[in-house]
């Protein structure tokens, strides 16, 4: 399962030659296919700056199935380069052991590019608590993640979105985790998210 989980999320940065021909070289003008190019980073109508053409993107993340939950992320544009996103995630956790619950939210700035293609900077927050008792996620979490990121988000012709957030977040562990309560402590955090936007 963690095999397959690796396998999808490495072709999608791999070129996709029965795609390439729909790509246009719009800084030329011309519509020649770019015929080697990832579709996420060749050039499209979301890859020409100005103002963000698309308003809404869902994504899920593969890489969260290696500890066995499944995790999405709804993410609306408030502006052209500010964007808020709420986030979910459940399953059988492997850390902890049982049935998992999370829900959070993300709130992220685009200092280059928009919402549609860009690099941002972002702010983080996640809460985990019993999927039998969902009221504890919001009232004494086992486990609570707030940090910050900085993200490369892409919309490709096809509205295809990939997007990678290296991060710092600050694991707190509250008395009812079934890994034990423990001092704060400051991990590195990787996201990989794939999804649509319209």
């Amino acid at each position: 399962m963690r095999f397959l989980t690796l396998l999808c999320a490495a072709t999608l940065l791999f070129p996709n030659q029965a795609n390439a021909g729909r790509f246009k070289n719009y800084a030329a003008g011309s519509s020649s296919g770019v015929s080697q190019q990832n579709k996420f980073f060749a050039p499209s109508p979301y890859s020409r700056g100005g103002t963000a053409k698309t308003v809404f993107s869902f994504t899920t993340s593969p890489m969260w199935a290696l500890v066995g939950l499944a995790k999405f992320k709804g993410e609306m544009r408030l502006f052209s380069r500010l964007s808020l996103a709420l986030q979910a995630a459940g399953g059988y956790s492997v850390p902890h052991d049982k049935a998992t619950i999370g829900v959070g939210g993300q709130v992220a700035l685009y200092v280059s590019g928009n919402f549609d293609r860009g690099f941002s900077l972002g702010g983080n927050l996640m809460r985990f608590g019993s999927m039998l008792d969902p009221q504890q996620v919001l009232n004494k979490p086992w486990d609570a993640f707030h940090g910050v990121f900085v993200g490369w988000k892409s919309t490709a012709a096809n509205r295809n979105v990939l997007e990678l957030q290296l991060g710092a977040q600050q694991w707190l562990r509250g008395e009812g985790s079934p890994k034990g309560a423990a001092d704060p402590i400051i991990v590195p955090t990787l996201g990989l998210n794939y999804g649509w936007a319209w």
